[in-house]
């Protein structure tokens, strides 16, 4: 169901809008919270590169991506794969 408002969103108003990069977030969310981690952490890859490159790096949608991103991998066990994140200057 999210998924299909997110396709919705990104139609309506386009996929690089700052609402549909927002939107997002939840579908991402759920995946995380119904043990598929792997489909959440793609999703929010792409909603941080699209909010970065369309944003900036320190546009507060963009901070909170990337503080989402990180936590994907803590929740996963895998600590190292945030490191680059966290390297990322703002």
């Amino acid at each position: 169901m999210l998924e299909e408002v997110l396709e919705k969103t990104k139609c309506i108003l386009g996929k690089e809008y700052p609402d549909t990069i927002s939107a997002m977030k939840d579908p991402a969310l759920t995946f995380r919270l119904q043990g598929e981690p792997e489909k959440a952490e793609r999703l929010q890859r792409k909603a941080l590169e699209k909010s970065q490159c369309t944003l900036g790096i320190s546009y507060p949608d963009a901070i909170s991506l990337r503080a989402e991103l990180i936590s994907t991998p803590l929740v996963q066990g895998k600590e190292n794969d945030t490191e680059a994140l966290l390297k990322c200057r703002v």
